[in-house]
């Protein structure tokens, strides 16, 4: 899992598959954000699908694309119905709010059954994430993106900055961004949920003369 601000998706369970044995038939149920129903992501779904299903003979996994805020509401009221699906893909900043509606298992058993290998496979903060009490866990970490910031050299060479060493904290990035400032470049900067800066337009201006 990719440790960056991001939205950090999550397989969460309302049933458990954990488990080392073999699975009756059944049709599962398996929603995803709508970009993993499509494309490349899609396709290497179908393979993962695939490999299970190979596994659990006679089990079939229906695989169904949804927007995010689709894909939660869903959820919530899939939980007051009782029409769950079996496996969903969602956010961590939502977490909470499905355990809280029963939309999510505890699936803490089933994943301390799970051999020490298969679970070393993990990262300890992602997992930590999903256990928000000791004996108790709500999902397993999936998959993440990360976001890349792009430096204007140039812009940044006329504010006098040594363009050769990268900022190594948002501090010092902060600081340089300053420095485009007070040469009036036009530069947007804002302090998201996570306290860190993100910097959305670093732009070339004319200089005053």
């Amino acid at each position: 899992m990719i440790a960056m601000t991001c939205r950090a998706a999550i397989l969460a369970t309302s049933a458990t598959f954990l488990g080392t044995g073999s699975l009756a038939a059944q049709e599962l149920q398996y929603w995803v954000y709508s970009d993993f129903a499509q494309g490349d992501a899609l396709a290497l779904q179908q393979e993962f699908i695939a490999e299970f299903e190979a596994e659990n003979p006679g089990v079939k996994i229906v695989i169904s694309g949804r927007g995010d805020d689709d894909l939660t509401s869903g959820q919530i009221a899939g939980a007051a119905s009782g029409t769950l699906p079996d496996v969903f893909m969602n956010g961590l900043a939502v977490g909470a709010q499905l355990v809280e509606v029963g939309a999510l298992a505890n699936i803490h058993d089933d994943w301390m059954a799970m051999p020490q290998e298969f679970r070393d496979q993990f990262d300890a903060d992602a997992i930590a994430s999903c256990t928000p009490r000791p004996e108790e866990m709500y999902c397993i970490p999936y998959t993440g993106f990360g976001e890349i910031m792009y430096r204007n050299l140039t812009v940044l060479e006329e504010a006098g900055i040594d363009t050769a060493t990268p900022p190594a904290t948002w501090e010092e990035w902060y600081d340089q961004m300053l420095k485009v400032s007070e040469i009036r470049q036009i530069c947007r900067a804002g302090p998201d949920a996570g306290l860190q800066f993100r910097c959305q337009h670093v732009c070339r201006a004319r200089r005053q003369v």
